[in-house]
């Protein structure tokens, strides 16, 4: 049973690094297609954006707590190996946070000409780092 609860624990880093590394596809897209936000439509892509990775933060740390819970019982079943475990899948979720953030901010951080359009999206990006829910 122990086992089990510690491969299932293995199986949801597993979803929380999947999770981590496709909204981190999702934004390389958004950079791709948009260097810059010159219009309204660009505008509401990061709108878009901002809040689908907002609301992707709830299922990414409920995968990682719940998947620290269930793999502690590894190191319970075997203390070097579940330990050595909980180190490796830890250390690629840090790993997968950072390079999500790093491109975050780079969204964050585009160019917009635009003096009516830079308001609204300064206040979106500020709302991305701040707020726990988009409210844009």
């Amino acid at each position: 049973m122990t086992l089990v609860l510690g491969i299932t624990g293995i199986a949801l880093y597993a979803m929380a690094i999947a999770l981590g590394i496709h909204f981190r596809m999702e934004t390389v897209r958004f950079l791709a297609k948009h260097a810059t936000i010159p219009d309204d439509a660009s505008l509401e892509a990061f709108r878009n954006l901002a809040r689908r990775n907002m609301k992707a933060v709830y299922p990414f740390v409920a995968a990682i707590v719940a998947g620290m819970a269930l793999s502690a019982q590894l190191v319970i079943l075997d203390p070097l190996f579940g330990f050595v475990t909980f180190l490796i899948l830890n250390g690629l979720v840090v790993w997968t946070g950072f390079a999500l953030r790093t491109v975050e901010n780079q969204v964050r951080e585009l160019p917009c000409p635009d003096p009516t359009l830079s308001a609204t999206y300064r206040r979106i990006a500020q709302s991305w780092l701040s707020d726990a829910w988009p409210r844009f």
